[in-house]
């Protein structure tokens, strides 16, 4: 019963938001992942229902891109009743395909390193930042924090082109699992930053790609990028470093290489120091954590860190 009250609120919801929200998704990986959500081990005997039909061709619907989903309306904070229905779904999508990357052994946790520092400060309002080598690294991250994090909801920053233009099943992700995208619009950026303030004061966390750029499989920390920082300080959050070390596993990958074994490793959180300024804490913030993934990589790898120069 409650399962079909929840299919019937979808599809009540689908038909008030079409206009408004939509998104580019695989028609059969929706129609997969909508009936194992909704009926669990009994999806293959449903896909021939005619009901079960009708709605996963209502959600196809939604599957198309938009061609209004600009920056300006980005809800940051969720308030809208639409807003808030797409980021629940978004959600509950999210972790189904957790769980199914890491049944598929596509996605391998092999350990994680300092999880108390996260209990102990799970409702501590922080910049969590992490190196950037996977498109599914975030994914890693969420997976060890997801029983204690807020809602089990991690709110994440991601590119202005990703938000706008990603297609698929992943441009669904990054447009409603509680994502803060950047925007090279003023106003928007300004609805950014007053978002950041929000959840930073309200014990938040939000993970912030402090290196910027994805560099596939690359193991070693590289230089980071001012803003992480500047909006912990100017918010007086600490920094919570995240780092994740690799080792190649037994299996290869789609892509001809070994599938990664990702080691999480939570450090001890960075706060800004009531002496120093806005930018003097950015930069003494910055400047923590890249010590502390260097201190990481070095015991983990057991090699000093050293960047090749070109002659």
């Amino acid at each position: 019963m409650i399962r079909r009250l929840s299919a019937a609120l979808l599809v009540i919801m689908l038909f008030f938001s079409l206009s408004y929200f939509a998104f580019a998704c695989d028609e059969e990986q929706t129609n997969t992942y909508i009936t194992q959500i909704l009926f669990g081990d009994n999806a293959l005997t449903r896909t021939s229902d005619e009901k079960v039909k009708m709605l996963m061709s209502a959600l196809y619907l939604c599957c198309e891109q938009s061609h209004g989903l600009g920056q300006d309306k980005v809800d940051y904070l969720n308030k809208k009743l639409s807003s808030k229905f797409w980021m629940k779904f978004a959600n509950i999508l999210a972790r189904h395909h957790i769980n199914t990357l890491i049944k598929n052994k596509q996605l391998i946790i092999k350990e994680v390193r300092g999880l108390e520092t996260y209990i102990a400060n799970k409702r501590v309002g922080a910049v969590i930042t992490c190196n950037h080598f996977n498109a599914f690294d975030n994914f890693a991250v969420y997976k060890v924090i997801e029983k204690y994090v807020y809602h089990k909801e991690l709110v994440k920053v991601c590119r202005e082109g990703n938000y706008t233009n990603f297609p698929g099943f992943y441009g669904f992700l990054f447009r409603h699992c509680n994502t803060m995208p950047l925007s090279s619009n003023v106003s928007t950026m300004k609805k950014f930053m007053d978002a950041a303030k929000y959840y930073l004061s309200h014990g938040r966390q939000i993970l912030i790609y402090a290196e910027q750029a994805m560099w596939w499989n690359y193991r070693k920390p590289r230089p980071l990028t001012n803003g992480a920082y500047k909006i912990a300080a100017e918010n007086n959050a600490p920094i919570m470093p995240f780092f994740i070390t690799m080792s190649d596993s037994d299996l290869i990958g789609a892509d001809g290489f070994p599938v990664q074994e990702y080691t999480i490793h939570i450090l001890p959180l960075i706060y800004p120091k009531a002496d120093l300024s806005v930018r003097q804490n950015a930069d003494y913030m910055k400047n923590a954590n890249y010590e502390a993934w260097k201190k990481v990589y070095e015991d983990t790898y057991g090699i000093p860190l050293e960047y090749a120069t070109a002659n």
